[in-house]
């Protein structure tokens, strides 16, 4: 449900960690989907026990773009905030620290170049 990079979740960051440093993978796709559960989980805002404290980093999310969400027509939010989340989560794992220094050191990857593709 609305799979995250957060610079808590310390299961994430070293699964991240052991991919670059280990296995040397020099690319990492982060994917989203329209109809996730959990962006509409978030935006409906519905008591769900544990699973609101994951949520409340997509809300986070609605709410600093809430001037440009607020404008659009209801049924194209949900799908910008598809998109926004992608972005966000792109961002997060480039501040990532140990990621950036690790990509840094690789010359033969040219990472410059960020595609997001949303379908």
């Amino acid at each position: 449900m609305a799979n995250l990079v957060i610079h808590t979740d310390l299961n994430c960051l070293s699964v991240v960690q052991y991919a670059v440093d280990v296995l040397e993978v020099e690319h990492i796709i982060i994917c989203g989907h329209s109809g996730c559960g959990g962006i509409k989980a978030a935006v409906e805002n519905p008591e769900l026990g544990l699973i609101n404290n994951w949520l409340l980093h997509i809300r986070d999310i609605w709410l600093k773009h809430s001037s440009l969400l607020g404008k659009m027509p209801e049924e194209q939010r949900l799908d910008a905030l598809y998109e926004l989340n992608v972005m966000e989560q792109v961002y997060n794992l480039g501040a990532f620290h140990h990621y950036a220094v690790s990509v840094e050191t690789r010359s033969e990857c040219d990472h410059s170049r960020l595609g997001v593709q949303y379908q």
